[in-house]
């Protein structure tokens, strides 16, 4: 017995010397659950989203909830619940950016799905209003949040058919729910006593407060996406954006407050202001007729074709085409009562047509390809740029006979991935500009579509943030734009 003894005290002898100076950690720290933690940019993962605050990075979270996937509408009944798992959602301050890393390139556009944080009630969603008995009901399996008071009090009730009868000895309402079935009278933490039938047996229990909830309510779509020389994809938020929660892409939740970081008084902001259509559009649109398509993939070449009948009170015609991206173009009148706006690239998504006046009657809205008159005849330049620059084009034109039908122009610039950019008209001045903040390297291609034999180019640039030219070339790479305008050659066809 006195030889086991022994064996064992130098076995730990033995093992303590083996461990050196510092010993061995017997009980390692434990860590905080929820607290927010910081990921290195090395170990980002792919197909996964992170707020970037300053040089840190912080996983998009996905609480627990109804939501599964992305949408293209708001639906009350996309609902995701909360407790202290709150402080996992990290915060995204204006001008701070979206980190997105993929193996593909091909990420041209995010859906930002904002919910309105409710506040607290107790552990039930999805609960519906009796007309005929005026008793709320829920079913245990399918309507409690796990982990909650309520769902602790009634998984042991008689039935999993539950019928809340009064709260507090009051009898219960239909407005006492939301559309998401919520209750919405309860303060947070705060006990409160339930009347209910679970089947045919009545019970009285007592539970909390403890759940907060966030709803969805508003759907948003941005491209300010830009390429970084640190391994991920830079997501911005469009300007117009209010403070809230947002879902980004069906992947996870980021808090945005839109103001900057050493601005910012957490406090005091309100993360459910409704956003309006003057934030969204510019414009009042309850003074505009609105109306919208829905793109279900990207297209090239096309026109918004818009046709208009009576304006009783002869009103100026506004009409505002919006991608949804949030980018704006204008319909121009092409003949009579037909307006028309050009596009070489037409995004996947929402696009809204606001048009003004209100008494204004509007015959038909088509979004078509671009008829082969138009489309078949064009010019074509190329830019050579480096990766990471900041560019503008330019283009401007002359058309020496007045007919609607002459005024059809168009300009698309394709990157050497095969991205395409709209220009932005200015056809009271005729003239095109394409801002591309953060270029592909290789070579960038300048399409001019144009209808008529009357039309002449009379400028093709591209300069960087500096104001230096940068040299445009035809595609055989012989000739300059300024050389082809300065030896008086011709750019219309034969």
């Amino acid at each position: 017995m006195k030889r086991k003894v022994f064996q064992v005290c130098l076995y730990l002898i033995i093992t303590l010397a083996l461990s050196g100076c510092g010993g061995i950690e017997l009980f390692p720290e434990k860590e905080t659950p929820y607290e927010l933690k910081e990921t290195d940019k090395e170990k980002l993962k792919k197909e996964e989203y992170y707020v970037k605050d300053g040089t840190k990075f912080y996983h998009c979270y996905m609480p627990d909830g109804t939501v599964q996937n992305m949408t293209n509408k708001p639906n009350p009944e996309r609902i995701v619940w909360v407790g202290k798992d709150i402080n996992l959602i990290p915060t995204l301050y204006k001008n701070e950016s979206i980190a997105y890393c993929s193996e593909s390139d091909s990420l041209e556009y995010v859906i930002l799905e904002r919910f309105e944080n409710i506040g607290y009630s107790i552990g039930s969603y999805l609960s519906e209003y009796d007309m005929e008995k005026g008793l709320i009901s829920l079913n245990t399996e399918h309507n409690l949040v796990s982990g909650t008071s309520m769902k602790s009090t009634l998984s042991n009730a008689k039935s999993k058919s539950i019928k809340i009868e009064t709260i507090n000895n009051q009898p219960v309402e239909q407005n006492m729910l939301n559309d998401s079935g919520i209750f919405t009278c309860f303060e947070e933490n705060l006990s409160y006593t339930l009347g209910y039938y679970a089947g045919t047996y009545y019970t009285e229990s007592t539970v909390i407060a403890d759940t907060q909830y966030l709803i969805s309510y508003e759907i948003f779509q941005t491209d300010q996406i830009e390429y970084t020389k640190n391994g991920y994809l830079s997501i911005t938020m469009p300007d117009y954006l209010k403070s809230g929660y947002y879902y980004i892409n069906g992947s996870g939740f980021f808090r945005y407050v839109a103001e900057e970081k050493q601005n910012a008084d957490i406090a005091s902001i309100d993360f459910n202001t409704p956003t309006s259509s003057e934030d969204i559009y510019g414009v009042d649109i309850s003074k505009y007729q609105t109306y919208s398509c829905d793109i279900t993939q990207n297209e090239t070449d096309m026109v918004f074709n818009i046709e208009l009948g009576e304006n009783p009170t002869n009103e100026e015609v506004d009409i505002i085409i919006m991608s949804p991206a949030g980018e704006q173009y204008s319909a121009e009148l092409e003949s009579e009562n037909t307006y028309t706006c050009y596009l070489g690239s037409v995004q996947a998504g929402k696009w809204h047509i606001i048009i003004s006046p209100l008494t204004l009657e509007v015959e038909s809205i088509l979004l078509t390809n671009i008829p082969v008159t138009l489309s078949t005849q064009y010019e074509e330049f190329n830019v050579e740029l480096q990766k990471g620059q900041s560019v503008t084009f330019n283009i401007s034109y002359e058309i020496d006979i007045k007919n609607d039908n002459y005024n059809k122009f168009l300009c698309v610039v394709t990157a050497p991935d095969g991205t395409l950019y709209n220009f932005i008209a200015d056809k009271r001045n005729k003239q095109f500009t394409c801002d591309i903040p953060y270029t592909q390297e290789g070579t960038y291609s300048i399409k001019i579509y144009y209808y008529s034999a009357y039309t002449s180019i009379t400028n093709v640039s591209c300069e960087d943030n500096t104001g230096q030219q940068i040299e445009i070339s035809r595609p055989d790479g012989m000739i300059t734009f300024d050389e082809l305008i300065n030896s008086e050659k011709t750019l219309l066809p034969e």
